[in-house]
């Protein structure tokens, strides 16, 4: 589902792997690698009382640790259509210490009523932890944005809005000046087109302090969509630039041909002023059948190193600040 980058340039990755002897079960699942692809450590979680879960996020902590979160279930198979059934569910945020053993883990959502996950964590410049938990229940459901110390005491919960579009796929950025920058896919839908009216990405500033919005806004393509797919892909990569314009790196297929990512075949850079008004969309590719942005590094001189997925091989591409190859 993730992975990052330690301080000595090994790579570890979270996510689920199936149960040998659990036919429908998954186990919360880290690994970690060497620079060099070696396999250092790789290990399995599940707390007490549950039987199937994953890890969604995670986050490298100073301290040579990391923060994840997951989502936990109790599963059985309903009698007598064999189904399987989750009973109940438990998010949750857990420390691992830099060999991968679980240091602590706290409940975020224990309600049985509730299907939640976090699908984000970033750490802040003063080593607090931002993130997103999506909830869906009978009462409530909605994205909640938070902020929380490295022991998970959370400062914050805010639930914010762009509008009346739908948004997805999380990525954080904090500004120079403190500001929580979060951008994703959007789309909007109507009456007449119940599932996608308008599509592309949103773009919203909050409040360090409180989470409050400073400010948000909204880029969908001009064409209207001719079906019901959406053809935009997350936003892997947040850029500020050295006059404070903002720099939005995705991928998209021509909005009259769908095809869901990760097929997008058009990479893009979106480019705003430091208050999110629209200054310049960039759409790049690499002939047939095009390319999707994997991950994006910053450069000196606003200029941008671009990873490529391009069919079965991947492209590095260098782009200055206006979007150039």
């Amino acid at each position: 589902f993730q992975t990052v980058e330690t301080a000595q340039n090994d790579i570890v990755s979270v996510g689920s792997v199936l149960q040998v002897d659990g036919g429908f079960s998954y186990d919360a699942w880290a690994y970690k690698l060497s620079s060099r692809g070696t396999v250092l450590w790789a290990k399995r979680y599940m707390p007490s009382g549950y039987n199937s879960g994953n890890f969604n996020s995670i986050v490298a902590l100073p301290d040579g640790g990391f923060l994840v979160s997951g989502l936990f279930s109790y599963q059985k198979r309903r009698f007598p259509d064999n189904q399987i059934e989750t009973i109940y569910s438990l998010t949750m945020i857990g420390k691992l210490d830099a060999y991968g053993n679980l240091v602590w883990m706290k409940m975020l959502v224990p309600y049985r009523t509730y299907f939640s996950t976090v699908n984000s964590l970033t750490l802040t410049s003063n080593g607090d932890i931002v993130g997103t938990l999506d909830v869906f229940g009978t009462n409530f459901s909605g994205r909640l944005f938070f902020r929380m110390d490295q022991e998970a005491n959370v400062k914050w919960c805010t639930q914010q809005k762009v509008g009346n579009i739908k948004t997805g796929s999380v990525t954080f950025k904090e500004r120079r000046n403190g500001q929580l920058l979060v951008s994703g896919w959007a789309y909007k839908s109507s009456l007449d087109n119940p599932l996608i009216n308008a599509q592309g990405f949103y773009l919203m500033s909050l409040n360090p302090d409180n989470g409050r919005t400073v400010w948000s806004q909204s880029y969908f393509f001009t064409t209207k969509p001719q079906a019901g797919f959406l053809s935009t892909a997350s936003v892997p990569f947040i850029s500020e630039m050295d006059n404070d314009d903002i720099a939005l790196f995705s991928s998209y297929s021509d909005t009259e041909s769908f095809i869901l990512p990760p097929y997008t075949r058009k990479g893009l850079m979106l480019t705003t002023f430091p208050g999110g008004m629209f200054r310049k969309a960039v759409g790049f590719e690499n002939g047939k059948p095009g390319c999707s942005v994997a991950d994006v590094k910053r450069l000196a001189g606003d200029k941008h190193l671009l990873l490529l997925n391009h069919s079965d091989m991947p492209l590095l591409a260098e782009i200055d600040k206006e979007g150039t190859i």
